[in-house]
């Protein structure tokens, strides 16, 4: 039996490879339908495996190619990762080092006799170049270390120049000379602090070419740990320390480390990890990735799978049809349904092994290239070119799967055709299977009831996700019926659209499986647009501008001393020079903490609740919860618009409050608190004097739409409470919306007056718009390509009915206008039913967000991506169909 079974297969795959070369176009076809996915996959694979470093890779990353560990001191007990991604830290590690110094002798102590310790710092700074002002700044990652140490090789590899050793060099990374347009002794501006650096060296980071990245040495004018805070304190900048030690640091040593506050990376852990039985710490993406999100992946390439056989299974129908003879005669010499199915199976066996191998090569070739780009255009990291055969032979498998699922139902379909009519060469009778609707209206009645149930009551995604799935497979099992109800409906119309919905429903082998797949792809499409435009309503509803609209915001920059009244009217100016500005205004903090380590906390009082926020610790933003001082034109910056009343309180000396509540009989009542700090001056300490309440005039401006401070003191107000005042940004209100290029220009210039930080609030903006015509296109590629598919199967199986037109004298152009329409009838099919299937899950994950949501997440239709999906997309393929179909109307002998 099983010989009999195995030579029965060898003849069929023998029939079926004789078969490909004999229909070369049909059959490279299905083989780029199959190769196409493989590609993409193969291709995903290989950028995805060769993202994941291996052990040694990651040890060049972090460490070089001569330290031993790198090692960070966070305070407390550390758990970890053995490669140290992952970490948590709590409570006390029992030491306490009260700066750097300490922390780096302690660790020197803790490690083997003869050990090396290399400390390191990171700071970010804008840098300029020197040369040209009106050159883009840039924000910028600075290393400070001793790069020529011999402990520091392999981390920075000095291309071109040499490394920087005095306060006034820097060396720059490739990418970010290339991007601020300096060459090797060239001078870069940096800011917070200003200084002026000579760039003498060009150097590249392991793994990473493109990264904007700088070296300076310990002492530069860059280096945290010389600034100072407000108060004159020395600001404790946080180290990394690179160590060199006679012996490994093994697994066992980073966990006696861990347990007195330091995180660590070992190069001997890196490459012999301990077995995961004595690792009490797993990371967010081992814990996370949770069975939900495995199963909607599993769902999506379920999906996209179904997607391929529906694309490929119109060209298996196709070829059994011009085989309904051969098989007839294999019928009529004693061949059962087995061997009739076997026989179209095995083209898909055949073909699904070719685009399988094919596709893998090319997306081997394919990744190699995409990871190559990434790597030099867009700064991803990555190790060497890592192929893993399993997974490829798997992708291989999937193709074959593909093959063997889109000659199914043909092979199924030609099992059961009437031997004697297809001897005849007579197609008999069309009929659609009666089950199948019956199951499909059911699977879609099923899906979207397990849809309503995660959107109402369970609120899970899978089961959305199930639901929706179950509904789209329904939708897709009615698609006979659905191109069947066209055909009937074809008596309404003349001409070719008669024909062409005529020839679908009687054609639906190959007719339904591609308005099958532009279902699923117009589904996915039209779901994904409905979900971003409710979303995409929640956020403007929900969205409050930082200031008015059109108004630029620039803090003032703090490095080793508190900005100054002067430096700040040179940041308005800056902006004055730089930009169309209607008002400007200076924003000063109240309160503030002074040389003898004190703050003063102001909150506003009211009845119902407490406003509680430290002014020592204004941000410098027209936030809420700022206590603000400043006169009238601040006022209009705040709010955007005159109010005469709060206004004239300014100008009298009283305050100006958002919140009605706030005021009592004219008045707001304030509450004053003297804090201590730290000697180091980083938090307050539990020395709190008693808390003084005050009352003062104020006035209400009820906001419009922005976000407001919690108080703004007139400088009158300010001063009668014996508070501080010092300026922390500027604001401008523009005549016009300043283009982006103008933007970077005031920023630019607002930098070199001492400010930092420029933004100009331009209102809500959909950050989605690109998604949005990405998935359009997607879509629409897929539509055209599969009613192309489909058109072109029509066109080459049709040819004796397009004799018959030539015969009784239609015109040449018949045959474009059939083609057009016949693709434009399949497409908006598709369309139709696709929108149906995507709204289901928008729907239900927008109820879903909605729930316990004020505003929620609202049903929003976006009508004009949406009608060009379901319009555009259809005269899309037909404008296609109509230039790429031969107008030539064949002249022959029908067959008998």
């Amino acid at each position: 039996m099983n010989s009999r079974w195995m030579s029965g297969w060898r003849a069929c795959l023998r029939l079926a490879r004789r078969d490909a070369l004999t229909h070369p176009g049909r059959s490279l076809l299905v083989v780029a339908m199959i190769a196409l996915p493989v590609i993409g996959v193969a291709a995903s694979d290989v950028v995805l495996r060769s993202h994941q470093l291996t052990a040694g890779e990651k040890a060049q990353r972090d460490l070089g190619t001569v330290a031993d560990a790198q090692v960070n001191y966070l305070g407390g007990r550390v758990e970890q990762t053995p490669d140290g991604i992952g970490a948590s830290v709590e409570g006390a590690s029992g030491t306490n080092f009260g700066d750097r110094t300490d922390a780096a002798t302690a660790l020197k102590a803790l490690l083997p006799a003869g050990s090396r310790v290399l400390e390191m710092r990171d700071t970010w700074t804008m840098l300029q170049s020197a040369s040209d002002h009106t050159a883009p700044t840039t924000s910028v990652n600075v290393t400070i270390a001793d790069a020529n140490d011999p402990v520091v090789a392999g981390k920075f590899r000095t291309i071109a120049g040499r490394a920087a050793v005095a306060a006034d060099e820097i060396e720059l990374t490739a990418s970010l000379a290339r991007r601020l347009g300096v060459h090797l002794g060239d001078r870069v501006s940096s800011f917070q602090p200003y200084q002026a650096l000579t760039v003498v060296g060009i150097f590249s980071v392991p793994l990473n070419a493109l990264t904007d990245q700088a070296v300076a040495p310990l002492g530069s004018a860059l280096d945290p740990a010389l600034a100072r805070s407000s108060s004159g304190v020395p600001l404790d900048a946080a180290a990394t320390y690179l160590v060199k030690t006679p012996s490994p640091i093994r697994w066992s040593d980073v966990l006696r480390l861990n347990s007195l506050g330091f995180l660590v990376h070992s190069r001997y852990v890196y490459l012999h990890p301990p077995p995961s039985s004595q690792v009490s710490f797993r990371s967010f993406e081992q814990t996370m990735l949770s069975a939900q999100t495995a199963t909607g992946l599993a769902v999506a390439a379920g999906m996209a799978l179904l997607e391929i056989v529906l694309l490929a299974g119109p060209a298996f129908a196709v070829g059994a049809r011009r085989q309904r003879r051969e098989l007839a005669i294999l019928a009529a010499v004693g061949g059962d349904r087995i061997d009739m199915r076997r026989t179209v199976l095995a083209q898909g066996v055949v073909l699904g092994v070719t685009g399988g191998v094919l596709g893998v090569g090319l997306g081997i070739a394919a990744g190699a290239g995409v990871r190559g780009f990434l790597a030099a255009h867009m700064g991803e990291i990555f190790g060497g070119l890592h192929l893993h055969l399993l997974d490829l032979a798997g992708i291989v498998l999937v193709g074959v799967a593909t093959g063997l699922l889109a000659a199914m139902f043909p092979a199924r379909s030609a099992s059961r055709q009437d031997v004697v009519a297809a001897l005849s060469g007579r197609r008999g009778t069309v009929r659609s299977s009666r089950l199948l609707p019956l199951f499909g209206l059911l699977a879609f009645g099923v899906g979207v009831g397990i849809a309503s149930l995660g959107a109402i009551q369970a609120r899970r995604a899978t089961f959305i996700l199930f639901g929706s799935a179950f509904a789209e497979l329904g939708l897709v099992m009615c698609t006979p019926i659905l191109v069947g109800a066209a055909g009937r409906a074809a008596p309404l119309f003349r001409g070719c659209v008669r024909l062409a919905l005529r020839d679908a429903a009687r054609n639906r082998g190959r007719s339904a499986p591609a308005a099958a797949a532009i279902l699923a792809a117009a589904a996915g499409c039209v779901g994904v647009l409905i979900f971003l435009a409710g979303t995409a309503a929640h956020n403007r509803a929900t969205y409050v501008p930082s200031t008015p609209i059109g108004t630029a915001l620039v803090k003032l920059a703090s490095h080793g001393a508190d900005p100054t009244s002067a430096q700040a009217d040179a940041v308005v100016q800056a902006l004055r020079d730089s930009l169309p500005v209607k008002d400007a205004a200076v924003v000063n903090g109240a309160g503030g903490c002074g040389l003898e380590n004190t703050c003063t906390e102001v909150r506003v009082a009211q009845p119902a609740c407490m406003h509680a926020h430290h002014a020592c610790l204004v941000g410098g933003g027209l936030q809420t919860g700022d206590v603000l001082v400043g006169g009238p034109q601040l006022l209009t910056a705040a709010i955007g618009y005159h109010a005469p009343k709060a206004e004239e309180m300014l100008r009298e000396g009283g305050a100006v409050v958002f919140d009605p509540a706030q005021v009592i009989d004219g008045k707001t009542t304030l509450e004053l608190r003297k804090l201590n700090m730290s000697p180091d001056g980083s938090v307050p300490s539990t020395h709190v004097s008693p808390s003084v309440t005050v009352t003062v005039p104020a006035a209400v401006a009820p906001p419009r739409g922005n976000r407001t401070p919690a108080l703004l003191l007139s400088p009158q107000a300010a001063s009668r409470l014996g508070l501080s005042v010092a300026p922390v940004a500027v604001v401008a209100s523009t005549t016009t919306l300043p283009n982006k290029h103008t933007e970077d220009l005031a920023r630019t210039a607002a930098q070199r007056a001492g400010g930092f930080g420029l933004g100009i609030e331009r209102g809500y903006h959909d950050p989605q718009a690109g998604l949005k015509l990405a998935l359009i296109a997607f879509a629409a590629f897929v539509i055209v390509g599969a009613s192309g598919v489909a058109t072109g199967l029509a066109i080459a199986d049709g040819r004796a009915d397009h004799a018959t037109l030539a015969a009784v004298g239609a015109p040449p152009g018949v045959r474009r206008r059939l083609a057009a329409t016949q693709s434009a009838v399949l497409a908006f099919i598709g369309v139709v039913a696709g929108t149906l299937a995507g709204l289901i899950p928008a729907a239900a994950v927008l109820h879903s967000h909605s729930i316990g949501r004020d505003p929620g997440y609202p049903l929003v239709f976006p009508w004009p991506a949406l009608l060009t999906v379901i319009l555009g997309a259809p005269l899309l393929g037909a404008a296609f169909a109509w230039l790429f179909t031969h107008s030539h109307l064949p002249l022959r002998r029908r067959a008998a």
